[in-house]
């Protein structure tokens, strides 16, 4: 796959897709919220409320700036929507960066990825893998930047699989039982009302190393039913005598 890049109207142009004449990247804005609506609609279990959409159209998420990439074809001189990435700088050590640097440096912040998806037209001919590169050359042009994180829901193993062949690697679980309080991972998977498990993955770069929250640890199940099971004993004890 051969990718051009024209300096003018910097659109990234890729040659070599099936059927299609050519595909470019280029600058997501409001006008493109209803094709990204229907495109996340068939593409996530989540159903997103309209204060996400709005983020969209506003490019402001928690109080940070949105970068939204928009993918296109030009097939018989048409332009289609092929998919789209939304990704978001998140300064390290805040509040809403669920990743701790060990080897901080002069890193900043990582970039997150809340969102990729293809339409199902364009699936499985590598766009998907083509804007998560892209995503990580745009992070990698930056010594600041500690790397590339995302969630991705437990139980979906494509997407497991996908992110790895990629070059992520998972520094963290989350057990969606363990989020029934006000305790929250900053980003979760909410589907049919319930939490699902997640996985937290991260692509390295400029030599960073990056480790989970304490609160979010591998550990932290067993001491949270030790604890229970602790109290239970004691509890029993208290009432037999």
């Amino acid at each position: 796959m051969n990718v051009e890049i024209n300096s003018m109207n910097r659109y990234l142009y890729l040659k070599g897709f099936d059927e299609l004449d050519q595909v470019y990247i280029r600058l997501g804005n409001e006008g493109d919220c209803e094709t990204i609506r229907e495109l996340f609609e068939m593409s996530f279990p989540v159903n997103y409320d309209e204060e996400y959409y709005s983020s969209l159209r506003s490019q402001e998420y928690r109080g940070n700036r949105l970068i939204i990439w928009m993918a296109e074809s030009f097939e018989q001189n048409t332009c289609n929507p092929v998919g789209c990435i939304v990704m978001q700088k998140r300064l390290l050590g805040s509040s809403n960066c669920d990743i701790h640097i060990i080897q901080r440096y002069s890193y900043d912040y990582a970039l997150y990825i809340l969102n990729i998806a293809v339409f199902p037209k364009y699936k499985r001919r590598g766009i998907g893998s083509f804007l998560l590169q892209k995503a990580i050359e745009f992070a990698d042009n930056n010594q600041q930047c500690a790397g590339v994180y995302l969630n991705v829901q437990a139980s979906n193993q494509g997407n497991i699989h996908f992110y790895e062949v990629n070059g992520f690697k998972c520094i963290m679980n989350v057990p969606g039982c363990l989020l029934f309080s006000e305790v929250y991972c900053v980003d979760t998977y909410i589907i049919d009302g319930h939490l699902e498990d997640s996985k937290l993955y991260f692509y390295p770069l400029h030599g960073a190393l990056a480790t989970s929250s304490q609160l979010y640890s591998d550990g932290i199940p067993y001491l949270l039913f030790g604890v229970l099971f602790s109290f239970l004993l004691i509890a029993g004890y208290k009432i037999i005598s």
